[in-house]
């Protein structure tokens, strides 16, 4: 694994960067601190021929794309088609800040489903999993807004190998549940960083998507693809140690159905 310091950075070495660039056989870390960093790093990965998956934060598409800043996102921007049902919100990291955001959200109106991790592994997941779906679609049917979050107690297992698997096995069940909608939500907030990627690309199948821009610092948009199970739907990336406590909350609010 290979690295390109803050350092190499603004000392500008273009030469030398384009070289590691090339050379690097499997992983590449970029070090920035700030926009002036990105801004280096894009002008200089850009001449390379290699193909490269960049694995980023919502700062570097601006960067890269060299686009001048936008207002963050209002509700206009992104549902543009009139849809009656309602919104998803999918709530699955466990962090601190996750929580702190998850209690102001559930002072809103929104309607709340909690996946009891611990019943969970208690029960038969198919049915389990099952009366889930069915709940979400009968709710957002009805044009309510709905959140679904893993249960705050964390189950663990004997060792680091069982708590990977057991944590894979409710990541699994989300991705089923998002999977298996037969109600196209108006819009889809997903919590959490393996969260937001799994939903993604298991559950909603994206291969290609717009990156509208971002609805708070941090939080990038998407307008997924006309391949994914909702095409062209608002799709938010919302890591989980990202935000105030009130983030979740005041883009609940910005999305909401009147």
């Amino acid at each position: 694994m290979q690295s390109i310091s803050i350092e190499d950075l603004e000392k500008g070495d273009e030469n030398d960067i384009l070289n590691r660039i090339e050379k690097t056989n499997k992983v590449l870390i970029v070090n920035v601190l700030n926009y002036e960093h990105l801004a280096v790093f894009s002008k200089i990965v850009k001449q390379t021929s290699r193909k490269i998956i960049f694995r980023t934060a919502a700062s570097f598409v601006k960067a890269f794309g060299n686009f001048e800043q936008k207002e963050v996102l209002k509700k206009e921007d992104l549902i543009k088609e009139n849809n009656a049902n309602g919104g998803l919100i999918i709530v699955g990291s466990h962090v601190p800040k996750t929580t702190a955001q998850l209690t102001e959200l559930l002072k809103t109106d929104i309607e709340a489903m909690v996946f009891d991790v611990y019943d969970f592994f208690m029960s038969d997941a198919h049915p389990f999993v099952s009366k889930i779906i069915l709940k979400l679609d009968k709710i957002l049917r009805g044009g309510k807004n709905v959140v679904l979050y893993t249960s705050r107690n964390v189950v663990l297992g004997k060792n680091k190998d069982e708590n990977l698997q057991l944590s894979t096995q409710v990541s699994n069940a989300l991705v089923t549940i998002v999977q298996n909608l037969k109600v196209r939500p108006a819009f889809l907030i997903a919590k959490g960083g393996i969260t937001s990627s799994d939903i993604a690309t298991k559950s909603l199948k994206v291969k290609r998507a717009m990156v509208l821009g971002q609805i708070e610092a941090g939080i990038s948009v998407w307008q997924l693809g006309d391949e994914a199970k909702f095409p062209n739907m608002p799709y938010i990336i919302f890591p989980g140690n990202v935000g105030t406590d009130e983030s979740l909350k005041n883009i609940y609010e910005i999305l909401k159905q009147a």
